[in-house]
């Protein structure tokens, strides 16, 4: 038979594990996702990169991102309702307004796949990350001359016309 101050030492020890393993879930409690990029279609121009996070013991800050490691940049937080979201972790800070969002020209990353990371942050500091693997694509751009026809003769004065578009850049 064990004696009782074995069974209170393995009662302190499981507690202690106890303890430990509730402390690291906690540590885990923040949740987010990226909805947009998708990693299997190809994105040329502007892109409204967007996504929610949660956490089950304090509110998100704030959420930035990054492409490729790069430097973070502030998205808009929180304006976005995700009823769906709040429908699965019910009862979190914030909700349904959990979602966030960014319009960016991805053809300034140039052609290739790339990594869009998503960094949440708690009002208690905590930070969370996601990232997504997508495409870019950049197409040349598009021009044309309408007018002066090309199988015609002028003499005088005479006006050019023609349009240009880019997917790069607004014109």
């Amino acid at each position: 038979a064990a004696r009782p101050s074995c069974i209170v030492r393995l009662l302190i020890v499981a507690f202690q594990l106890m303890v430990l393993a509730t402390s690291a879930l906690k540590a885990q409690s923040s949740r987010m996702d990226i909805d947009s990029p998708n990693s299997s279609d190809i994105y040329v121009g502007f892109v409204n990169f967007k996504g929610w996070a949660i956490d089950d013991s304090s509110a998100i800050q704030q959420v930035d991102i990054s492409f490729d490691n790069g430097s973070p940049t502030r998205v808009a937080y929180g304006n976005d309702s995700r009823q769906d979201v709040c429908d699965v972790y019910p009862n979190r800070a914030g909700c349904p307004n959990v979602g966030w969002k960014n319009q960016f020209n991805v053809t300034t990353l140039g052609a290739g796949q790339h990594t869009l990371t998503a960094t949440a942050t708690t009002t208690d500091g905590r930070q969370t990350s996601v990232s997504r693997i997508f495409t870019v694509s950049t197409p040349e751009p598009h021009m044309a001359i309408d007018l002066p026809y090309a199988d015609r003769t002028y003499t005088g004065f005479v006006d050019f016309n023609g349009w240009e578009s880019d997917y790069r850049y607004r014109i």
